[in-house]
């Protein structure tokens, strides 16, 4: 069953052909058998990159190629001192990138453990509370102020129920539902005879029939939407990219015109060879890797304490260039909550209690 369609069909034929029971909802042989038939109620992500990748990804730079040109020249002219220097600075460089980016991907996986949420659904006629990964299509779900919708579901019955949908929809209020058939043009934000994946109940209770899970779901498709999005460099990135392009011409530049002036003047074709490397080799920024990459580590640090989780090295760079955020779905980048930060009895009427009031 396609939860694009199971918001238009009356919720006693939907239970009739998810072959589940009002009452009773699965059994227990049944939902383990639907778990192999549509998989966990889970949302697939990105697996996290190979600890090899992530040491390979420090060195897929183009500043680091021409470092790495560098000390290769180096070996050549036997000058040894620098080339092992240049190749210290390079692994230098991709340590503290891979241990910023280990860490990362180390608390990304803990907050993914943490993020599971109990489920309470009709199993063998009793109500029982399961992981939200064993729910399966079937299911009927029972839902009450204060908890996370695990899967998606047609609601069969509600008593008050109000729907807080700010992580799917963008929109802060909380949403009324009801238990009646729509039409097949209503647009999710109003399908209200719905429960979504990732959404809250704020008010009331209700039992509901799941209809999808895992991928399956709204939040699911957005999921692979996400997934499917290109990965573009970041303003950095592109900058030193650019630098180190027009590094490169002027290089080659001078190292071709010091080549010809050395053999019109000299004529020792293999000594200006060596010479025009040699100032090739002189002229590449050694440092510049190291103090890039110190400087992202130290804003990354930064951000941690404020328990900011930063997966790439390079992304605190977009987040410090970022000048203006414009949005109107400002629920979805707070915590969607009020509070009260200032108390004002009625017989004070201090300077301060004067410009709140104002």
């Amino acid at each position: 069953m396609k939860t694009v369609s199971a918001h238009t069909i009356p919720v006693t034929k939907l239970i009739t052909e998810l072959g589940s029971d009002r009452e009773k909802g699965l059994n227990s042989l049944e939902a383990a058998n639907r778990i192999s038939q549509y998989g966990r109620n889970t949302i697939q992500s990105d697996k996290g990159k190979h600890p090899l990748k992530i040491v390979l990804s420090q060195f897929n730079n183009l500043l680091v190629y021409l470092l790495l040109f560098a000390a290769a020249m180096s070996f050549w002219f036997q000058e040894y001192l620098d080339a092992t220097a240049i190749l210290l600075v390079i692994l230098v460089n991709a340590s503290i990138g891979f241990w910023m980016e280990m860490q990362a991907e180390r608390s990304m996986n803990a907050l993914k453990k943490m993020a599971s949420v109990p489920a309470k659904v009709f199993r063998d006629g009793k109500l029982t509370e399961i992981s939200s990964e064993e729910v399966v299509p079937g299911d009927i779900l029972f839902v009450e102020a204060g908890d996370m919708i695990t899967a998606d579901a047609r609601i069969i019955n509600a008593t008050q129920l109000s729907v807080n949908e700010a992580s799917l929809t963008g929109e802060a209020m909380p949403v009324e539902k009801i238990a009646n058939e729509l039409s097949e043009d209503v647009p999710l934000a109003d399908r209200t005879n719905m429960l979504h994946k990732g959404t809250f109940v704020t008010n009331g209770n209700a039992t509901a029939l799941v209809t999808a899970t895992g991928m399956k779901t709204e939040l699911g498709k957005i999921a692979h939407l996400v997934q499917g999005a290109e990965q573009s460099a970041t303003p950095l990135e592109k900058k030193l990219q650019v630098f180190s392009r027009k590094l490169i011409y002027i290089t080659v530049a001078l190292v071709v015109l010091i080549f010809i002036v050395g053999m019109f003047t000299h004529g020792d074709y293999l000594k200006m060879l060596e010479t025009a490397i040699a100032l090739a080799v002189a002229a590449i920024p050694e440092g510049l890797p190291i103090v890039a990459t110190l400087a992202l580590a130290q804003g990354m640090m930064k951000m941690a304490k404020h328990n900011v989780i930063v997966k790439k090295l390079s992304a605190v760079e977009t987040l410090g260039g970022t000048t203006v955020i414009c949005t109107d779905k400002t629920g979805t980048l707070t915590q969607n909550k009020i509070e009260v930060t200032d108390l004002i009895p009625a017989d004070e009427t201090s300077e301060k209690n004067k410009q709140i009031m104002q």
